[in-house]
């Protein structure tokens, strides 16, 4: 059986292919990067059986393989025997049109990530000062295990779009009449004072975090209190 597992969603790519391995009870697991195999290679290990008749389960991680031409590695897979168990990984969404959906015909798991939207619901919630809704969608950022930098990065971008409208800033006229009007609705829980302190708070969370001085988990906390407080 070949499988496609692909989707910028890696963890969750990764835990599918667990599950798959545990399913099927076998050690007989190669896992091997794209660049790192020749297509006769790719054959071999397909069609080579445990000593105790554990099936192969190959992983062909297919991701960054840049403009190395894989058609013939994909090709030397079409004969792969049914009992063999063949992932391809990839960290990005192969469209239908792609060679190896053609020649393998496999059966496509997608695992897309969610976050962005998720991450702004998060930042409405936080500049709306809606402690309880906040929190919620705080919670489903780190099940989806956010990167902490990126978080704090965009509360950072939000609070510099709030600034440019309790400021007044020629800036605003700029920003996307939906974020714009968004922020003007909830301007009214913030001053000129407030989003001063929010900055210098910011910048020295930042700088504690990046010296090592405050943990990433820690500092989003922080932040996250600054901002509802």
């Amino acid at each position: 059986m070949i499988y496609l597992v692909h989707g910028t969603d890696i963890s969750t790519s990764r835990k599918l292919v667990i599950n798959q391995q545990l399913k099927l009870s076998t050690k007989n697991k190669t896992e091997l990067h794209i660049n790192d195999v020749t297509p006769d290679q790719l054959h071999s290990i397909t069609h080579s059986f445990g000593i105790f008749g554990d099936t192969p389960f190959l992983i062909l991680d297919i991701s960054n393989a840049g403009r190395l031409n894989i058609s013939e590695h994909i090709d030397s897979l079409k004969d792969t025997p049914e009992q063999a168990t063949v992932v391809v990984l990839s960290n990005k969404k192969i469209p239908a049109n792609h060679y190896i959906h053609k020649t393998l015909k496999p059966k496509s798991i997608e695992s897309e990530k969610k976050s962005e939207s998720n991450i702004f619901s998060f930042l409405d919630s936080l500049f709306s000062k809606n402690r309880k809704q906040t929190y919620l969608e705080f919670k489903t950022l780190l099940k989806e295990e956010m990167d902490p930098f990126y978080i704090f990065t965009m509360i950072s971008y939000e609070l510099r779009n709030l600034a440019y409208i309790i400021f007044n800033s020629p800036l605003k006229e700029k920003m996307n009449p939906y974020s714009r009007s968004k922020f003007e609705k909830i301007s009214n829980l913030y001053n000129q004072t407030a989003i001063q302190n929010l900055y210098t708070y910011m910048y020295d969370l930042d700088k504690k975090t990046k010296t090592g001085e405050i943990d990433p988990p820690l500092m989003l906390t922080l932040a996250i209190e600054k901002v509802l407080n």
